[in-house]
């Protein structure tokens, strides 16, 4: 079926237009098509599904694990984040580094980001190499002279299909 539309007739009064009745009726048969798809409050979150690119459960999935968290859209759009904290890095120039694996697999191209979560600034550098789908290596280097609790926020953004 397709949506039916409500004809509120001409301004100000509605004349020519649907009655209360009808337009009740029009209103009924599009929630009852709407509800006759599946889309429910108990089934918008849960397990993302598609076939041949048309969605086929929920629309938006969300998860966790290790890796950190994602979010799953039906479209195929998908999200993944996480957060890396080096407690008391050692100060004057010291450099660390760690692999960030997504939280979930991406196809196609990826956009990754990475932002600091630090109040020192200028005194604390970060950085990222060998970006890809499935993740990064993160590079923090702490110039301040005392050691700092640094900590970096790792955000993708891509297709799950």
């Amino acid at each position: 079926m397709t949506m039916q539309t409500i004809n509120l007739g001409t301004a100000p009064g509605g004349a020519g237009g649907d009655t209360a009745r009808s337009a009740f009726e029009k209103a009924m048969a599009n929630f009852e098509e709407l509800f006759s798809q599946g889309y429910r409050k108990n089934n918008v979150v849960g397990t993302v599904e598609q076939s041949g690119g048309v969605p086929t459960a929920a629309i938006i999935e969300q998860g966790s694990n290790a890796n950190g968290r994602y979010t799953r859209f039906a479209d195929g759009t998908q999200i993944c984040m996480k957060m890396v904290t080096w407690s008391q890095h050692t100060g004057g120039g010291a450099q660390s580094a760690t692999n960030i694996q997504n939280a979930a697999s991406f196809v196609g191209q990826v956009y990754s980001f990475l932002s600091q979560n630090c109040g020192w600034g200028q005194n604390v550098k970060h950085w990222m190499e060998g970006q890809s789908s499935n993740g990064a290596t993160v590079y923090v280097r702490n110039d301040h002279v005392d050691p700092l609790d640094i900590t970096v926020f790792w955000l993708s953004v891509g297709r799950w299909y």
